[in-house]
Parts: structure tokens; C-alpha cells; sequence
């Protein structure tokens, strides 16, 4: 029998090119929006961009420790 997994986050406008992002089952909220390099972005909040390479870097990092430990 498969195992589903499910994570499930709710992503909310909050003004003009920011809004935030969230999970009923975790405390921190983050607040994201358009990059400063495009129209309207705003510098020095998470950007989508350091999300999705955030989260192949952090991917890689834990599944190389998972891989580590059982050697």
C-alpha cells in the first residue's frame, strides 16, 4: 500500500507585488514577492526564484546526510 504524503501550504496578496505564504502545521509565515530586477519587485524579501533554488539546495542537502548516515 502507498503512502500519500501531503503538504499543504496557502499562498495570500498582501499588496501591490507581496503576499505571503503559509501551512497550518508550521509556525513561520513568509512573506514573498516579485524580484527587484522586474517592474514593481520588492528587494530583500524571498523572492519564488530563492524558493524553487531553495528548495532543490535543501532537497540535495538532506537527502546527501540521509545517504551518509547509513553509510
Amino acid at each position: 500500500m502507498e503512502k500519500i504524503m501531503q503538504y499543504k501550504v496557502n499562498t495570500s496578496w498582501k499588496y501591490e507585488r507581496l503576499g505571503i505564504i503559509k501551512s497550518t502545521v508550521l509556525d513561520s509565515i513568509i512573506e514573498v514577492a516579485t524580484p527587484p530586477e522586474f517592474t514593481g519587485g520588492i528587494a530583500r524579501i524571498w523572492t519564488p526564484e530563492h524558493l524553487l533554488i531553495g528548495a532543490i539546495s535543501s532537497c540535495f542537502m538532506t537527502t546527501f546526510l540521509a545517504a551518509a548516515e547509513k553509510m
